[in-house]
Parts: structure tokens; C-alpha cells; sequence
């Protein structure tokens, strides 16, 4: 018994001998002699890091971010391109409001004329005189609205004029079937029904005309090589022009 003691001893201290004389790397054994073993360790220098877990880098926090940048002359000047209200405004002048001022021009003649003609044979010429009423007033919506495709989320500066009946009758509750020949004579001698009359006969269609050749020379130099300077230029006159014509259209019919 007192051999296998011995012998795991012995065999102990083997291994305890083995690991203290020849210690693991990066580690070296002192020089003195000593029954423990001293290591001379260098601390390694760890890289710091950020735990990814903790921290949260987000784009954006930083405050160079929060400068605004400053944009270049050609890119504030090139800004109206970019617009829809300005190609918005381009197409309307260039195809819608030149067709509705031309009908409505050759419209409001004939119509006049042929009221004018109705009026030998009474009872029909009545009617008629009230259908071109009716024809004018109607036109003239149709323009107030179409006009509000230049400019965004347009809100009139006064309720539209109606199209079957006057203000005056509105106001005072009128009823149409009380006197037919009171409304007819009403609605055809109306403000409104003559300011459409001036408007699409005189006004509009010389005012489109002259905007729709301007508008046509500066689609033309838009796309030349004069383009770095003409685009931009043609955006922000399309743009101020449609506002104008809103308000010309509302201050006249309105």
C-alpha cells in the first residue's frame, strides 16, 4: 500500500515538475531557481472595440450631417424643372387652352347671331335665346375649371357663378316654373351670361394667342442647344403665366 503512495507521488510530482519546468508559450521561465514558478507576462495591447450589441452606430447623428448643402447657381436655377406644375402649365397652353378659346371664340359668334336671327320667330326664339344663355355660362365654367391646372390646390376667391340660374335668383329663392318668361329674360340679360360673352369672344382668344406663341418659341429653344438656359427659363414663365391667367379668368368671369 505504502508503494502505490509512493508511486503516485512520484508520478505526481513528474507532472507537476513537467508543467512548471517547461511552462506553455507565450510565457517564459524565470532563471532563478525557485520551488514556484515565475512567469514574466506582458500585457498585450487589445484593440479597442465598439460591441456591436451595445452600440448602434446610426448614419445621419453626426453633426456634419446637420449642414444643410449648399447647392450650386445651376442646380437653383435648373429647380423649376423639376416642377410638375411648370410641364402642367406648358401642356396647358400649348394644347388645351388654345382649342377651348378658339371654339369658344367661333361659338359665341354664331350663337349670338343666330339668337339674334331666332328672335323673328317667337316661341322658338325664345328657347333658343335661352340654350345660348345656357352655352355661354356653361363655357365659362368650363374655364374657370380647366385654368386651375396651373396652379396646385387652387381655391377661387369667390363661389362660381351658376350655370342654369342667376345669383339674383338664388339669392331671393326663385322658382324657374313661376314665370318661364321672367327666367328667360333674366338668365340671357345676366352679368355673367355677357362677361362670358366678352370674355370668349374679345379677351381670350387674343390673350391666347399671344401666349401660346410664346410659350411655342420657348418649347422650341427648350429643346436646342441653348437648353442649360432656355428649359428653365420656359419652367418658370409657364409657371407665372398660368397664375396669371388664373387670376385674369376669375377677376373677368367671377
Amino acid at each position: 500500500m505504502s508503494n502505490k503512495t509512493n508511486e503516485i507521488s512520484s508520478g505526481t510530482q513528474d507532472e507537476l515538475h513537467i508543467n512548471i519546468g517547461v511552462p506553455p508559450p507565450p510565457y517564459e521561465a524565470s532563471s532563478e531557481p525557485s520551488s514556484k514558478a515565475v512567469y514574466d507576462v506582458k500585457p498585450q495591447q487589445i484593440p479597442y472595440q465598439h460591441n456591436a450589441s451595445t452600440i448602434v452606430y446610426v448614419e445621419g447623428n453626426n453633426d456634419q450631417s446637420k449642414v444643410p448643402k449648399q447647392r450650386t447657381c445651376l442646380e437653383k436655377y435648373w429647380n423649376p424643372v423639376m416642377d410638375p406644375m411648370a410641364w402642367t402649365s406648358l401642356l396647358y397652353f400649348l394644347f388645351i387652352a388654345p382649342v377651348i378659346a378658339l371654339f369658344a371664340h367661333i361659338w359665341c359668334g354664331v350663337m349670338l347671331v343666330c339668337a339674334i336671327i331666332s328672335l323673328i320667330f317667337p316661341p322658338l326664339g325664345f328657347f333658343f335665346c335661352v340654350g345660348t344663355a345656357w352655352s355661354f355660362r356653361a363655357l365659362g365654367r368650363l374655364e374657370l375649371i380647366t385654368a386651375t391646372m396651373c396652379t396646385r390646390k387652387h381655391k377661387p376667391s369667390h363661389m362660381y357663378p351658376p350655370v342654369f340660374h342667376t345669383s339674383s335668383q338664388l339669392a331671393s329663392h326663385t322658382d324657374t316654373g313661376n314665370g318661364m318668361i321672367r327666367y328667360g329674360i333674366h338668365i340671357c340679360l345676366d352679368k355673367y351670361t355677357w362677361m362670358c360673352f366678352l370674355y370668349f369672344s374679345f379677351i381670350n382668344i387674343a390673350y391666347s394667342a399671344v401666349i401660346w406663341f410664346l410659350v411655342l418659341a420657348f418649347f422650341i429653344l427648350a429643346f436646342s442647344p441653348l437648353m442649360i438656359v432656355a428649359m428653365p427659363l420656359m419652367c418658370i414663365i409657364c409657371k407665372k403665366l398660368g397664375k396669371s391667367k388664373v387670376k385674369m379668368s376669375e377677376a373677368i368671369l367671377i
